[in-house]
């Protein structure tokens, strides 16, 4: 039996698919469905010791501090064009990426003493208080610009 073989009488891609609804982002969902088997011997141990850390992190404490996000890569593209604007709702949405990303750091980072390998991987999260604070600062919850509340006297914006 080939490889393709193998793939299609486990039904792999029925397993990916299954997996991938435990996704909270739409990359996620699409990157777990690009998955292929790989015979690389040490990277099947590694990913074995970072799902094993993972699974006594969640055996040991709470859930991660993680939710659904929406797909932000066109609107953080288009925030690294000088002069471009970005709506309300765009940005509101960067600043749940950007917490999400803290708290998911500080979650991890808090539990390095038993995910050591784990806690490797996180150096990629995004965290940045004073980004966040500043977006707080303009854009209210709802993705509507303080200014604007402020003129119309809205209790929002205080």
């Amino acid at each position: 039996m080939t490889g393709a073989d193998v793939i299609e009488k486990l039904e792999f891609k029925k397993v990916l698919a299954y997996i991938s609804k435990y996704c909270i982002t739409e990359n996620g969902r699409n990157e777990v469905l690009q998955i292929f088997p790989s015979d690389s011997y040490e990277w099947i141990i590694y990913e074995g010791e970072l799902v094993n850390e993972a699974k006594n992190i969640l055996i040991n404490t709470e859930n991660p501090p993680i939710e659904h996000l929406s797909n932000l890569d066109e609107a953080l593209s288009q925030s690294r064009i000088e002069g471009a604007v970005l709506d309300g709702k765009k940005i509101s949405e960067i600043l749940k990426l950007a917490v999400v990303s803290r708290n998911l750091f500080q979650f991890i980072k808090s539990n390095s003493d038993s995910s050591v390998k784990l806690f490797e991987t996180i150096s990629n999260l995004f965290v940045d208080k004073v980004f966040e604070h500043h977006i707080k600062k303009v854009i209210s919850e709802h993705g509507e610009v303080l200014d604007i509340l402020i003129a119309k006297g809205h209790p929002e914006a205080d």
